[in-house]
Protein backbone atom coordinates (compact mmCIF):
# COMPACT_ATOMS: atom_id res chain seq x y z
CA UNK A 1 0.00 0.00 0.00
CA UNK A 2 1.34 3.34 -0.94
CA UNK A 3 1.92 6.48 1.08
CA UNK A 4 -1.35 8.68 0.66
CA UNK A 5 -0.78 11.94 -1.51
CA UNK A 6 0.41 15.24 0.24
CA UNK A 7 0.34 18.78 -0.98
CA UNK A 8 3.86 19.36 -1.82
CA UNK A 9 3.60 22.75 -4.01
CA UNK A 10 0.81 25.60 -4.03
CA UNK A 11 0.32 28.18 -7.49
CA UNK A 12 -1.58 31.34 -6.73
CA UNK A 13 -3.79 31.25 -9.54
CA UNK A 14 -7.64 32.36 -10.20
CA UNK A 15 -9.16 29.05 -8.75
CA UNK A 16 -7.55 30.71 -6.43
CA UNK A 17 -4.96 27.98 -5.79
CA UNK A 18 -3.90 24.43 -7.22
CA UNK A 19 -2.34 22.09 -5.41
CA UNK A 20 0.11 19.12 -6.19
CA UNK A 21 1.89 16.09 -4.47
CA UNK A 22 5.56 17.14 -6.44
CA UNK A 23 7.19 19.61 -8.65
CA UNK A 24 6.98 17.16 -11.65
CA UNK A 25 3.10 16.73 -11.11
CA UNK A 26 2.42 20.37 -11.75
CA UNK A 27 5.26 21.03 -14.44
CA UNK A 28 3.39 18.02 -15.87
CA UNK A 29 -0.12 19.44 -15.90
CA UNK A 30 0.29 22.94 -16.03
CA UNK A 31 0.36 24.57 -19.73
CA UNK A 32 3.24 26.98 -21.34
CA UNK A 33 1.02 29.45 -22.52
CA UNK A 34 -1.05 30.05 -19.56
CA UNK A 35 2.53 30.62 -17.81
CA UNK A 36 3.34 33.25 -20.49
CA UNK A 37 0.09 35.02 -20.26
CA UNK A 38 0.79 35.49 -16.32
CA UNK A 39 -2.35 32.91 -15.25
CA UNK A 40 -0.38 31.97 -12.24
CA UNK A 41 0.69 34.07 -9.34
CA UNK A 42 3.54 33.56 -6.29
CA UNK A 43 4.44 29.05 -6.05
CA UNK A 44 5.02 27.89 -2.75
CA UNK A 45 6.64 24.71 -0.93
CA UNK A 46 4.46 23.19 1.65
CA UNK A 47 6.29 25.74 4.37
CA UNK A 48 6.04 29.06 2.66
CA UNK A 49 9.36 28.41 0.32
CA UNK A 50 9.45 30.53 -3.00
CA UNK A 51 9.91 28.92 -6.29
CA UNK A 52 9.90 30.60 -9.98
CA UNK A 53 7.19 29.57 -12.63
CA UNK A 54 8.51 29.66 -16.44
CA UNK A 55 7.51 28.53 -19.88
CA UNK A 56 10.67 27.17 -21.67
CA UNK A 57 9.32 26.31 -25.31
CA UNK A 58 6.84 24.38 -24.65
CA UNK A 59 7.26 23.05 -21.37
CA UNK A 60 6.73 24.47 -17.83
CA UNK A 61 9.41 24.69 -15.66
CA UNK A 62 9.15 24.93 -11.91
CA UNK A 63 12.78 25.73 -9.86
CA UNK A 64 13.09 27.03 -6.24
CA UNK A 65 13.59 30.48 -6.47
CA UNK A 66 16.48 31.35 -4.57
CA UNK A 67 16.57 34.94 -4.53
CA UNK A 68 13.50 35.16 -2.45
CA UNK A 69 12.66 34.23 1.21
CA UNK A 70 10.29 32.12 2.00
CA UNK A 71 6.93 33.45 2.63
CA UNK A 72 4.66 31.47 5.21
CA UNK A 73 2.05 34.58 5.67
CA UNK A 74 1.89 34.90 2.10
CA UNK A 75 1.10 30.88 1.34
CA UNK A 76 -1.46 31.41 4.41
CA UNK A 77 -3.05 33.89 2.48
CA UNK A 78 -3.17 31.96 -0.43
CA UNK A 79 -4.86 28.90 1.37
CA UNK A 80 -7.05 31.12 3.55
CA UNK A 81 -8.13 32.47 0.35
CA UNK A 82 -8.95 29.31 -1.36
CA UNK A 83 -10.77 27.65 1.72
CA UNK A 84 -13.22 30.91 1.83
CA UNK A 85 -14.21 30.31 -2.01
CA UNK A 86 -14.19 26.22 -1.51
CA UNK A 87 -15.52 26.07 1.98
CA UNK A 88 -18.37 29.34 2.51
CA UNK A 89 -19.25 28.60 6.02
CA UNK A 90 -16.22 26.52 7.45
CA UNK A 91 -14.34 28.45 10.30
CA UNK A 92 -10.99 28.78 8.34
CA UNK A 93 -7.87 28.01 11.06
CA UNK A 94 -4.77 30.39 10.73
CA UNK A 95 -2.41 27.64 11.20
CA UNK A 96 -0.43 26.84 8.35
CA UNK A 97 -0.27 22.59 9.30
CA UNK A 98 -3.97 22.71 10.01
CA UNK A 99 -4.82 25.35 6.41
CA UNK A 100 -3.22 22.49 4.36
CA UNK A 101 -4.82 19.50 5.93
CA UNK A 102 -7.85 21.13 4.86
CA UNK A 103 -6.73 21.74 1.32
CA UNK A 104 -5.65 18.18 1.16
CA UNK A 105 -8.79 16.81 -0.43
CA UNK A 106 -8.32 19.75 -3.83
CA UNK A 107 -5.30 17.82 -4.47
CA UNK A 108 -5.16 18.07 -8.55
CA UNK A 109 -5.51 14.27 -9.76
CA UNK A 110 -2.34 14.36 -11.63
CA UNK A 111 0.52 12.33 -10.34
CA UNK A 112 3.88 11.56 -12.13
CA UNK A 113 3.30 8.31 -11.07
CA UNK A 114 -0.28 8.02 -13.12
CA UNK A 115 0.73 10.16 -16.32
CA UNK A 116 0.56 8.02 -19.24
CA UNK A 117 2.00 9.38 -22.56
Amino acid sequence: MSAPRRIALIIAADEPALFYDSVASAELDLEAIDVRDGVYGPVYGRNGEAYRIDAVGGRVVIVPDRSKTSDPDGLRQVLTAFLRQAMPNAKVDSDLATLLLHCEPYLERISVGTKTW
